[in-house]
Formats: C-alpha cells, structure tokens, sequence
C-alpha cells in the first residue's frame, strides 16, 4: 500500500479522532446508566427512609405528646383521642407507602 503523505497526514489524525469520539460516547453512554442507577437507589432506599421518619415523628409528637398531654389535663380526652385518630390515619398512610417499597 503507497500512500502519498497528505494521505498518512489525514489518516494519522482521523484515526485517533475516530477513537476518541467512540470513547466520548461510551463515557456517556455509561454516565447515564450510573445517572439511572444513582436515581433507583434514591427512590428504593432514601424515600423510604424519609417515611419511617415522619412515622416514627408522628408517633413521638403526635402520639406520645397528646398522651402526655391528657395525663396532664392539657388535653380533653377528646382533643386526644381526635390526635391519636390523626396519627393513626397519617402513621398507616405512611406505613402501607413504605411497605409497598
């Protein structure tokens, strides 16, 4: 094979051009297989997290705060027992959501 040299200049610099397009979007193609992956661990495992925190701050604020609060005669007891049926609704709510995770 006998190449002029403008031809080897040519083919000396598409060549390597070549390769680093095919890298370039490997790397991208890869970027968002990571991006997709970094997105379902989110929603399987921090969501959920942030629901068992509302349910265990519900019980502690909701729950245990109008017991407490009815022990002292702050609360009626149907100002308590009408925050134990909110905790309950929004506990159970937030329970049967992280459940299905």
């Amino acid at each position: 094979m006998n190449l002029q040299l403008k031809q080897k200049m040519l083919l000396s610099s598409v060549v390597p051009l070549a390769l680093l397009i095919c890298i370039c979007v490997m790397a991208i193609s890869m970027m968002g297989k990571i991006e997709q992956g970094v997105v379902r661990i989110y929603n399987d495992r921090v969501v959920p997290l942030e629901d068992l925190k509302i349910i265990g701050d519900d019980y502690a604020v909701y729950v245990i705060d109008a017991i407490n609060k009815a022990n002292a005669g702050d609360f009626t007891a149907q100002e308590a027992s009408q925050g134990l049926i909110d905790a309950k609704k929004n506990i159970t709510t937030r329970w049967k959501k992280y459940m299905q995770t």
